[in-house]
C-alpha cells in the first residue's frame, strides 16, 4: 500500500469515528435547566473583630495651676451604651432641673432618702449594659480584665474639692493595650 493509499483510508476511518461518536453524544439527554432560574447564593459573613483588648485607666483632676492630683476609689465602668439612652429608656428622667446623666452623678455622689428610688431604678437599668467595671487605686490606676476590642462609654463620677466631676466617655478599645485617661481634658462637669 503506497503511503497516499493508506493516509486516505486513515483518514476516512478517523472521520467515520468522530461522526459516530458525535451521533452518539446527540442522542445522550441534556439535563434541563430552566430559563430564568436565580439560585440565591449566601455572602459571607462580615468579619468580626475578636481581638481582645486590656484596657487600663489613669484618672486625675487638676486643682489649679500644677496641682494634679490622682483620682482614688474611683468606680469606672464600660458600657455598651450611652448613660443617658440607658437611664431614658428606663424612664428615668432628671430631676431638679437636671438632665438624666447629672441627676444620675448628683444623686451617686450625693445620695440622699429623697432620690433613693431613682437611684436604685438607675442602677438596675445600667447593670445589663456594664462589661466590665474597675476601681482605681490611690495612684488613680485600674486595670480591666480582658474584653473585646470595640467602641464603649466609659463612665466615672467622683466627688471634688467643690463638687463633683463626671467623665461620659466614647472610647475606642483595640487589641492588646489600651490606656483610657480620665483627667481635666476630658471631665464633663468639675465643680
Amino acid at each position: 500500500m503506497n503511503s497516499m493509499k493508506w493516509f486516505a483510508t486513515s483518514m476516512a476511518t478517523l472521520t467515520l469515528a468522530f461522526t459516530l461518536a458525535g451521533s452518539v453524544a446527540a442522542q445522550q439527554p441534556r439535563p434541563k435547566v430552566p430559563i430564568g432560574t436565580i439560585e440565591k447564593i449566601e455572602a459571607p459573613p462580615e468579619p468580626r473583630d475578636t481581638s481582645i483588648a486590656t484596657p487600663t485607666v489613669k484618672a486625675s483632676l487638676r486643682y489649679g495651676i500644677g496641682e494634679t492630683v490622682p483620682v482614688a476609689s474611683l468606680e469606672v465602668l464600660l458600657l455598651d451604651q450611652d448613660l443617658s439612652t440607658i437611664l431614658s429608656k428606663a424612664g428615668l428622667h432628671g430631676e431638679s432641673g437636671l438632665d438624666e446623666l447629672h441627676s444620675y452623678a448628683v444623686y451617686r455622689v450625693y445620695p440622699d432618702a429623697e432620690h433613693a428610688e431613682f437611684s436604685k431604678a438607675a442602677r438596675a437599668a445600667i447593670e445589663p449594659h456594664i462589661i466590665a467595671r474597675v476601681t482605681t487605686n490611690e495612684a488613680g490606676q485600674a486595670q480591666f480584665a480582658t474584653v473585646p476590642a470595640g467602641a464603649y462609654k466609659v463612665v466615672a463620677v467622683t466627688k471634688t474639692r467643690t463638687g463633683l466631676a463626671i467623665w461620659n466617655e466614647f472610647i475606642k478599645v483595640t487589641a492588646g493595650v489600651t490606656t483610657i485617661t480620665l483627667d481635666h481634658n476630658n471631665v464633663e462637669l468639675a465643680n
